[in-house]
Formats: C-alpha cells, sequence, structure tokens
C-alpha cells in the first residue's frame, strides 16, 4: 500500500487495491496499478520495453 502511495496514488484507492480479495494477475490490470506502473515509469527506471527491444533486435521497420 505505501509504494502505491509513494507513486502518487489516492490513499483510499490504495488501500482498496492493497487489500482487495482479487488475485495478482487481476490487480495488475486495476486502474490503482496501470497509473502507478505505466510504461513511462519504467522507462525512467531504466527498464527497456519488450516491444523496443523487439524492433532493435530484429530489425523490424514499423510503419
Amino acid at each position: 500500500m505505501l509504494n502505491l502511495i509513494k507513486l502518487g496514488i489516492n490513499s483510499n484507492w490504495a488501500k482498496c487495491t492493497a487489500y482487495s480479495r482479487k488475485g495478482y494477475a487481476r490487480l495488475c490490470g486495476s486502474g490503482a496499478v496501470v497509473k502507478a506502473i505505466s510504461n513511462e515509469r519504467l522507462t525512467q527506471f531504466g527498464l527497456v520495453s519488450m516491444y523496443d527491444y523487439y524492433i532493435e533486435k530484429s530489425h523490424c521497420q514499423v510503419n
């Protein structure tokens, strides 16, 4: 819950997400997690998008 709050999620929304009875796979698609862990934020952490990696390594051209 605290990590969601650190990533800018409202404390009530973070609590509802953290204490949800839904499984991990289902929570990954929830609004709070999607907002907190965006592709832009992952790029800021130094992670590479699998799509970008594939395009770079396969020398494909995307229109």
